[in-house]
């Protein structure tokens, strides 16, 4: 991880905006971050754009273990992560995934959803994580793949999920 990210993490998460808690006892709003952007912190930090990224998936993780988001974690993540050559990444992403909430999901359901959204043009694993988003009940959906974010983009009524950039999530609710 960065210096930069590793900052982001320790340093203490801004409160939310538009999600925050209003009452005492209310859960905090649901989010789930796919594999790439689980991923983002952990990329080659010589480009801009990556640090940005890997900055604001760092300041979403510090609000998931403060408590002021809850995080799903769906066996799409277990999977796709187990495929992972690097044996250093997979296991620092397994130690992040372990973390997150196991979503209460039908895997039956979620595979023929998945099914659905992959005809209608989102790639196999994305559609996966999406199906599993929807499944567990997440508010917002996290990526840093542009090719997603311009599918989700172009059909809007056909998720049941907010679909979000990192960095958007971060201007709109982490200030």
């Amino acid at each position: 991880m960065s210096a930069a990210c590793e900052e982001a993490v320790s340093g203490q998460a801004k409160t939310l905006d538009h999600v925050q808690k209003e009452e005492e006892g209310q859960t905090p709003p649901k989010v789930y971050l796919d594999m790439c952007a689980l991923k983002r912190p952990y990329d080659d930090a010589s480009q801009p754009r990556i640090v940005n990224e890997g900055r604001a998936v760092a300041r979403i993780l510090a609000a998931v273990a403060q408590g002021q988001i809850l995080a799903l974690r769906s066996p799409v993540h277990d999977a796709e992560n187990s495929r992972n050559r690097d044996v250093v990444r997979r296991a620092t992403v397994d130690a992040i995934i372990l973390q997150l909430h196991a979503a209460d999901i039908d895997p039956a359901g979620v595979s023929k959803r998945a099914e659905e959204l992959h005809r209608r043009g989102f790639a196999a694993a994305d559609a996966a994580h999406l199906a599993s988003a929807e499944a567990g009940g997440a508010d917002v959906f996290i990526t840093v793949d542009d090719r997603l974010l311009r599918t989700a983009h172009r059909q809007p009524r056909l998720l049941k999920v907010s679909v979000l950039s990192a960095l958007d999530f971060q201007r709109r609710y982490l200030p």
